[in-house]
């Protein structure tokens, strides 16, 4: 088995993935939710699903994960 540095946060990504975002992709999807209203902005369902991601993220540490440590981040970047 080859031992990549990085894995661990690859495994923590494709899971966040998985739980997270494709869950919501999909019901946007299913619901014939359109990305973009009329006037070419992000619908309000669309937002809501990628404030839900962004909330999920912060909690699962992957929001800041590329920050520097000395500013509260996981130092990655």
């Amino acid at each position: 088995m080859h031992n990549d540095p990085c894995q661990s946060e690859v495994e923590g990504l494709t899971a966040f993935l998985q739980a997270e975002v494709f869950p919501r992709q999909h019901a946007l999807r299913d619901a014939g939710i359109a990305m973009y209203n009329d006037q070419g902005h992000l619908s309000p369902e669309v937002l809501v699903a990628f404030s839900g991601v962004r909330r999920a993220s912060a909690s699962a540490g992957f929001y800041t994960m590329l920050l520097a440590e000395e500013l509260g981040g996981g130092g990655l970047g």
